[in-house]
């Protein structure tokens, strides 16, 4: 379980703290698929790969689901913290936010569709980080 905390204001005043259960599913899924592989190739066996979607649309879907709504809402809370804070670009939180919204969708699209929207986060999360190190070096004397 990883906790999502987010602040306003650089970081002064918490506005929210909550667990995002998300983590514990995609180990089961790795290390899961794995072990199914490996068996299938042990003993030649193709028709143990059909068990692939039982491991990924199991149980396990609804907590995975769950964990990805609640981090599209963190992203959202943060995209809108950037949005009305001074210190970083107003758009920045926009691909971010964008980007983790449209994790669950992503799940259903083509490889194309999957490799934009990685592109998206990467474009948000880069912009936020990039803000950040502007900021930070903004006020500070070369020696």
């Amino acid at each position: 379980m990883s906790i999502v905390k987010i602040t306003s204001e650089y970081g002064r005043q918490p506005v929210t703290d909550f667990p995002v259960p998300k983590l514990p599913f995609y180990g089961a899924e790795v290390f899961g698929l794995h072990a199914i592989g490996k068996e299938a190739v042990e003993q030649h066996n193709a028709a143990l790969v059909s068990l692939a979607n039982e491991v990924r649309f199991g149980p396990g879907i609804g907590f995975i689901l769950f964990g990805l709504l609640l981090t599209a809402v963190g992203s959202i809370m943060i995209a809108y913290a950037i949005w009305k804070s001074r210190f970083m670009p107003k758009w920045s939180g926009i691909p971010f936010g964008l980007g983790f919204l449209l994790y669950i969708p992503q799940f259903v699209g083509t490889q194309p569709i999957r490799v934009a929207h990685g592109l998206l986060v990467a474009v948000g999360c880069l912009w936020i980080s990039i803000g950040m190190w502007k900021k930070s070096y903004r006020g500070r004397s070369v020696e």
